[in-house]
């Protein structure tokens, strides 16, 4: 029987997040066969598995971390385009030094996850690398290496040098992501026993084209979902269960934040205006959930369907929320791979996004879902009208099961994390 090893994971938030979600649910399969800690923001009472607080008093620790943050997007206020940036570019100036904490100098591994917002600074990813300890980073965007973006859109100055930033209000050869990629590049010399992974092929392929990567291994491992948790329900007990209708075809949307622009809920608005005009009639519903900022009916307006907000969803009850839905939207405008297309999917729900990012991994076109041409609304409609009137749903709907269980099973994702491992050692 091979050795246990051990690994101490390194995640900014606890729950809070689709990376975090993701690195909670590899964790929760590894430790069943490996010695797991966990950095993060959570306080170690929070959890049962061996976890850590970034800080021995936590409420020191959070006071601490909150200062890093609002020091962090202060200083970049002098450099933003505007305020749609802002948590969009993470300059990591001030964070925690990890190297000190135990768990951190017994684990074989370090595994790092998304450590901003003054979690980890970049004094402190060169001092994780000189501490001469193995290294896997799972990249769940872009920031390991851009020059402080996390999703760059149509920019590719990474591939070279970064400069003239699209985020930032004077765009410049030598503007401050030239200066933070530099940064990034020189520390990044300091890896020596490095493994980088992409959750989605896409990611992986640009990480591996990148000036500060392209010399490391760069591999491509999903993200692992407890499909046993996230199952089909009885459709109809679910819409009775949620006050939702049995006699309407109901397509879903969720996201954490509902109005963020990458989520690409105004073009769902507008695939609707498409649908209502060209393709359907009263036998549709929608059905929302996630955070919405000030007023949920302007969320909304003149939209020409009813929607039926069902707010934030308890964890426990998102696999009943999936079930109430014939086709779940995901408009994305740039998305490495979404939890919820993978949580969609393994409740037997077809999806219906953008070609665009990892989405084209997780859907088929017309076998599990449908993947529109990129920001086109007609193609959108088109879309979900193909999947709320195909002959065979029931089809559609068990090819979307068996895709989730044949790419996301956490056994499976396990071990090949445990390959990771054992190569690095």
């Amino acid at each position: 029987m091979s050795k246990k090893i051990n690994v101490c994971m390194i995640s900014t938030f606890h729950h809070q997040g689709g990376a975090a979600i993701a690195a909670n649910r590899l964790l929760e399969v590894l430790r069943k066969k490996n010695e797991v800690s966990y950095l993060t923001k959570a306080s170690r009472n929070q959890s049962s598995i061996t976890s850590f607080s970034y800080e021995d008093d936590a409420l020191l620790g959070k006071l601490k971390s909150f200062l890093f943050l609002a020091f962090e997007k202060f200083l970049f206020l002098f450099s933003e385009k505007d305020s749609s940036v802002r948590f969009s570019f993470s300059t990591a100036p001030l964070g925690f030094d990890i190297t000190q904490n135990k768990a951190f100098q017994e684990a074989d591994i370090i595994h790092l996850h998304w450590i901003n917002q003054g979690f980890i600074s970049l004094n402190g990813l060169d001092k994780i690398f000189k501490s001469g300890k193995p290294v896997v980073i799972t990249m769940h965007d872009f920031w390991y290496f851009t020059g402080g973006c996390h999703y760059p859109g149509t920019c590719t100055a990474y591939l070279y040098n970064c400069g003239n930033c699209p985020f930032l209000k004077k765009p410049s050869n030598t503007d401050l992501s030239a200066q933070l990629h530099a940064r990034k590049a020189h520390i990044f010399k300091h890896a020596s026993k490095l493994t980088i992974v992409g959750c989605s092929q896409w990611l992986t392929t640009e990480a591996a084209r990148s000036s500060i990567l392209k010399n490391f291994h760069v591999t491509s491992i999903p993200n692992a979902l407890p499909v046993d948790d996230f199952i089909p329900h009885d459709t109809m007990k679910m819409r009775l269960k949620y006050k939702l209708p049995t006699d309407k075809k109901i397509l879903l949307f969720g996201s954490m934040s509902i109005q963020d622009p990458r989520k690409g809920f105004q073009y769902f608005k507008d695939a609707l205006t498409h649908l209502a005009k060209h393709h359907t009639s009263d036998t549709l519903e929608i059905a929302v959930f996630g955070a919405i900022k000030n007023n949920v009916s302007e969320a909304f307006n003149h939209l020409p369907f009813k929607v039926n907000y069902l707010g934030k969803i308890n964890p426990k009850d998102i696999s009943e929320i999936y079930s109430v839905a014939d086709a779940y939207i995901s408009p994305s405008l740039e998305d490495n791979l979404p939890n919820t297309v993978a949580e969609a999917m393994s409740c037997g729900v077809p999806v219906v996004a953008f070609h665009t990012g990892g989405l084209p991994e997780m859907i088929d076109h017309k076998k599990n879902g449908y993947l529109a041409a990129y920001k086109n609304e007609t193609d959108l409609a088109d879309g979900i009208h193909f999947i709320i009137n195909h002959e065979s749903p029931d089809v559609l709907k068990l090819n979307a099961r068996n895709k989730a269980l044949d790419k996301y099973l956490p056994e499976k994702i396990s071990a090949a994390y445990e390959s990771v491992y054992r190569n690095l050692l």
